[in-house]
């Protein structure tokens, strides 16, 4: 376990409650503001949250959408001091500060921003959600404002399909596929003029501009310019095609389109100075032999010197950012150097170390050594400092003794152990389910780039959000979940396993990277707490499951490994004559054998809660997100396996108990696929 350095806003890291202890003046409990105008210091804190409406934004399908943005105001319009936290509850929308303090009087400006690259996924329909502002310690005083986004298909240009462009090959070329072809709709009642221009010169697209008669299309074909990109140095090239609408900028929108330059050999390495991934880029001062795992991401023959990380570490004021770290050890806790504004008003002085962050100063001059068995992990920073996440990207540069078998899996970045111990050859997709898919399923070419990046999960307990990197994962518990159950559901879908491959090696290195954290010392990483930690433990069964590794299959019965959903799910039981639940939640004899949810209960039963409506986080931040992790070990026969029962008979319960009451919005399910393939073949299990 790790310490918390003595400072004088102290962290719970179970619920982010902050206290004023007594050293700092605060005689353990409410400090006073001090004496002056305004409201009486030995009043309460009192939030007041203006402006009352709800930020409402809208745009065409694809995007643009505005307004981008809405700035509340946060007042602590009695004494004390007022602490509070406020998060979004959609993943189209975030929230910047995520929190404060304010002295009696004081006032806080919170912007809620639309996050585009979510948002221009979204098919045609209304959004709705909220933004909480809640005061803490007791989290008792909630204040929301809602949240609507009005994705239009009309009218005027649209583009479909709604996905990205992929193409990959060796150096030097080909790249395959060598093309894709975009549609553009005029579904507006005038003439709609356009242009299409895209950010770099190895993409070409014809027909680059037209006019569209009212209800009419064009078809665009986005082509790679074969000789041009056959000077690309090895990496992952994120660039993009802009479908503009010159007259009306609301429809405009966007494509990605992704090269990924592999060896030349197609994966046993080949030299090169320079490797690009995620708009990374590391520079190295001799040719190093080089090469791709089976996701994408790069291995190098070590030691190998760097003379240079594109974008750089720098230091702005007393802020250090975009810093890369050796081997995350979940052994550090808190502290990280990939930047040193992380944590926001939860940072304490000691969280982020200077001599983690390797990249801070690399030059010619200073270059940077790095042996085998080490996994660089090289990130870009939110250029806004104090958010959540505070980190934009992340890719991972793993340094070996020797190059790897084609098809190799990357092995963990957390810890030194980088013995390559799984191959695509050993994936063995008959232990997946063949499901027919219902209405809503997503396309797997949206999940997929949901998992390309790695995702960071080594900081233990809620204030990891902080280091989830926002364009390579969710940052939030609930979201996490609901992302792995629809991509597990996705590869137990009854379609050819040619189109399940990269979705599925993309899902099973994220369960390698999750045991690699748990092994490293991080067994108490994941453990039940509120929203936080739920989707963890399945990517690692199912890894094991699929590779047939013993140590990763038998993950469910390792008890010394924590686990969200597994510590807030339970059996109700008289625990010593006539006491129920050591006493704590209101329970009877009536409830024995009751399958039943508390927020932290293996490790806090006292906040166990019967009334149904007691917790607002068995609505809003849990089961909702469940349904297709625990529909995949159903199918793939790995309930057992998984070894908690009161957690699936809880998410029985959980259905019943809240259809019996009328509840079938977002409290029920946060996305519709994972319950629609619930209600389509739970019945089988």
């Amino acid at each position: 376990m790790f310490q918390l350095s003595p400072l004088c806003v102290r962290v719970s890291l179970f619920f982010g409650l902050v206290l004023l202890p007594a050293a700092c003046g605060g005689g353990g409990g409410a400090v006073d503001a001090g004496a002056g105008g305004g409201p009486s210091p030995n009043l309460a804190p009192r939030m007041v949250v203006t402006p009352d409406g709800s930020f409402a934004a809208a745009g065409p399908v694809g995007g643009p959408f505005t307004p981008t943005f809405l700035t509340y105001q946060v007042t602590n319009d009695g004494g004390g001091v007022l602490s509070f936290d406020c998060e979004t509850t959609e993943p189209w929308a975030e929230v910047a500060p995520t929190g404060g303090a304010l002295a009696s009087g004081e006032s806080l400006a919170v912007t809620v921003t639309i996050h585009a690259p979510t948002a221009r996924g979204l098919v045609e329909g209304v959004y709705t959600g909220s933004v909480d502002f809640t005061e803490l310690p007791d989290r008792t005083n909630r204040v929301s404002r809602g949240l609507v986004l009005r994705v239009q298909g009309t009218p005027g240009l649209t583009v479909t399909p709604g996905t990205e462009f992929r193409a990959r090959g060796p150096k030097g070329g080909p790249f395959s596929p060598g093309s894709f072809r975009y549609t553009l709709h005029n579904t507006g009642t005038t003439s709609v003029t356009w242009n299409a221009v895209a950010s770099i010169p190895q993409i070409d697209v014809q027909p680059s501009a037209g006019t569209l008669a009212p209800n009419t299309q064009v078809d665009v074909d986005v082509t790679i310019d074969q000789a041009a990109a056959a000077g690309l140095v090895l990496g992952t090239y994120t660039e993009r095609v802009d479908f503009l609408d010159p007259n009306d900028p609301t429809h405009s929108t966007s494509r990605d389109v992704v090269i990924q330059v592999d060896p030349p050999s197609g994966g046993s390495g080949t030299l090169t100075s320079e490797i690009t991934q995620f708009g990374l880029t590391w520079h190295f001062a001799r040719p190093v032999e080089a090469g791709t795992f089976a996701n994408g991401d790069w291995w190098v023959v070590g030691p190998v010197t760097i003379d240079d990380i594109s974008p750089g570490s720098t230091q702005s004021g007393t802020r250090v950012e975009s810093g890369s770290v050796l081997n995350p050890s979940p052994m550090h806790g808190m502290v990280q150097g990939y930047d040193s504004s992380t944590y926001a008003q939860y940072r304490s002085p000691g969280d982020y170390e200077p001599g983690l962050n390797v990249a801070f100063g690399v030059s010619a001059a200073q270059p940077l050594v790095v042996q085998p068995g080490s996994s660089l992990v090289s990130t870009i920073s939110e250029p806004k400092a104090a958010v959540r996440p505070q980190l934009r990207t992340a890719a991972i540069l793993t340094v070996l003794s020797s190059a790897p078998p084609a098809g190799s899996f990357r092995p963990p970045y957390s810890g030194s152990r980088k013995d390559v111990r799984f191959n695509e050859s050993q994936l063995d997709t008959s232990r997946l389910a063949r499901l027919k898919p219902t209405a809503s399923v997503p396309s797997f070419a949206t999940l997929e780039a949901a998992f390309r990046r790695p995702w960071l999960d080594h900081v233990p307990l809620w204030v990891g959000r902080y280091i989830h990197p926002s364009e390579n994962m969710p940052d939030y518990g609930r979201n996490m979940a609901e992302r792995i159950g629809t991509a597990s559901l996705l590869l137990n879908l009854d379609v050819p396993d040619a189109q399940k491959h990269d979705l599925l090696v993309e899902f099973v290195q994220l369960g390698i990277d999750l045991y690699g954290v748990a092994q490293d010392g991080g067994r108490g990483n994941w453990p039940p707490s509120a929203g936080h930690m739920s989707g963890r433990k399945w990517p690692i069964l199912f890894a094991g499951i699929v590779l047939g590794d013993p140590d990763m299959s038998s993950v469910g019965f390792d008890k010394s490994i924590l686990f969200g959903e597994d510590g807030q799910t339970f059996y109700v039981e008289e625990t010593s004559p006539g006491v129920y639940n050591y006493g704590y939640g209101g329970y009877t004899a009536a409830d024995v054998g009751t399958p039943e949810w508390g927020t932290a209960h293996s490790l806090r039963p006292w906040f166990d809660d019967s009334d149904w409506f007691g917790d607002p986080y068995r609505h809003c931040c849990t089961a909702n997100a469940w349904w297709g992790q625990l529909l995949s070990a159903y199918a793939m026969g790995a309930k057992d396996l998984w070894d908690h029962d009161a957690l699936f008979d809880y998410q029985d319960r959980y259905l019943s108990e809240n259809r019996a009451r009328g509840i079938t919005d977002w409290r029920l399910t946060w996305t519709r696929f994972p319950l629609e393939m619930w209600d389509a073949y739970r019945a089988n299990y």
